[in-house]
């Protein structure tokens, strides 16, 4: 059999930042032009060769040997992956052969040694789950369900079980609404139960309206580790229960105003409720001593609002990671693209194209 490519897109976090975390809440997730591809070979023998050549990683070992195998934090979301999906297979009766796997990304997943907070690990987390699918006969469009179980779980075990899950099934299927999973169905020291489980989070497709230009830059060398800040923020839930949920309920209700307002094409009242649903994040941010947008970002916001942008935000967990801005037309998105060179960020060249994971040969 020829080589098969599995690619699975970016993601921008648009809302649900933070409160996504409780079960219930909603999310809403867009996908991007910007893809991690898997790409695949099936061997004769057992053997499993692993490339990712930007991240300088190649493994050489057997289907017998992998779970032996030294996972380190660069090859840990396709290792996890790997051994997932054979026991998933194991618990079908099926049999896996050798393979070769090769992933790359595209270039706006990591921008000047800055993060562009697309989500790559949940993307190599997917393609890597749906090539080695598609390489063995399951094909993804048919088995995207079981590709989204294996691959929450891959990376819950990678990340150690931080997180939402809203990126791996962004990356699954598009642009969604999401709510998550309870946390418990990932109960990772029983792992041939939970795959036997079907996981109760809301997946809805949901595409990014035509009314807005999206345009996205990064920040130049600076970044924040969303699993460290979510760990943050639990912490302060620990110490706070009532401020914490008090604020993640009126977050949420803000998020859903806001994509009500979306879904009737309302701008007055969707950017009001987005603007309440961003400094609600920035307060959470205050009271757990994460700096979720700080006062420079919202300096920043503001100008850009000035320069062009109808609303804007810094997505996902914020922080330094990315900045993002919706715009009215495409002469305002260029003035906002003019003022963020002149303030030295990384414009990324993405595009909103509401698709999940796909299969070319």
């Amino acid at each position: 059999m020829n080589s098969i490519t599995a690619s699975a897109p970016g993601k921008i976090l648009l809302l649900g930042g933070y409160s996504v975390l409780a079960k219930g809440n909603i999310a809403y997730s867009i996908t991007v032009d910007v893809f991690v591809h898997a790409r695949i070979k099936k061997r004769k023998d057992n053997r499993i060769i692993v490339n990712s050549p930007q991240l300088k990683i190649r493994l050489e070992t057997t289907l017998d040997y992998i779970e032996r195998l030294k996972i380190d934090d660069k090859n840990k979301f396709m290792l996890e992956t790997i051994k997932i999906i054979i026991k998933y297979l194991k618990q079908r009766g099926m049999e896996l052969s050798g393979f070769e796997l090769t992933t790359t990304s595209d270039k706006a997943f990591s921008v000047r040694k800055g993060k562009s907070g697309l989500g790559s690990s949940a993307a190599v987390t997917v393609a890597t789950t749906a090539a080695i699918f598609e390489i063995i006969g399951l094909k993804a469009k048919e088995n995207i369900e079981q590709i989204h179980k294996v691959a929450q779980l891959a990376h819950a075990i990678a990340q150690k079980k931080i997180g939402s899950g809203f990126d791996v099934a962004s990356a699954c299927h598009g642009s969604i609404l999401y709510s998550r999973f309870d946390l418990e169905l990932l109960n990772l020291d029983k792992i041939d139960q939970t795959l036997a489980k079907n996981l109760d989070c809301i997946v809805e497709n949901m595409p990014f309206p035509k009314t807005f230009e999206l345009v996205m830059a990064s920040f130049p060398k600076e970044s924040m580790s969303s699993t460290k800040a979510s760990s943050r923020v639990m912490e302060y839930k620990k110490k706070n229960p009532e401020k914490y949920f008090d604020l993640i309920r009126d977050l949420n209700i803000q998020n859903e105003l806001t994509l009500i307002a979306m879904e009737k094409n309302n701008l007055t009242q969707f950017k009001e409720h987005f603007e309440k649903a961003r400094l609600l994040t920035k307060k959470l941010g205050v009271l757990s001593g994460v700096e979720i947008e700080g006062n420079e970002q919202t300096k920043l916001i503001e100008e850009t609002k000035e320069n062009g942008a109808f609303v804007a935000k810094l997505p996902g967990a914020g922080g330094r990671d990315s900045i993002i801005a919706l715009c009215l037309n495409k002469k305002d998105a260029q003035k906002v693209k003019d003022f963020w060179k002149k303030k030295k960020l990384n414009l990324l060249d993405v595009k909103v194209q509401n698709e999940g994971v796909k299969i070319s040969k």
